[in-house]
């Protein structure tokens, strides 16, 4: 099971890197100029979004409550995990006011 759930980390990381750089594009015209005809290709900027960054707080702060998974469980963990990673100097990547100031 372990296998799967670092797999399914991985793919959502490659798709956030793949799609980080149309993220805000809100027309297809506007992405297949930023796009060729074949398509994106890895590493297209080699850096995950701050999307990515909150997945894998949030995984840890899952691994931390440990089940059964309860508001109750999970506030502390949460918190303690976003706090992290709202200090951290890597947290460089545009994450939204809404999540910040959350």
């Amino acid at each position: 099971m372990d296998d799967k759930y670092r797999g399914c980390l991985y793919g959502a990381a490659f798709g956030d890197c793949l799609g980080g750089p149309v993220e805000f594009v809100r027309t297809v015209w506007e992405i297949r100029q930023r796009i060729d005809d074949d398509g994106p290709r890895l590493p297209v900027h080699g850096r995950v979004t701050d999307d990515t960054q909150m997945m894998l707080y949030v995984g840890e702060a899952l691994m931390h409550a440990g089940p059964p998974y309860t508001p109750e469980r999970l506030e502390t963990p949460l918190v303690n995990a976003f706090v992290r990673w709202l200090n951290d100097p890597d947290n460089t990547r545009a994450p939204g006011r809404t999540c910040v100031s959350a």
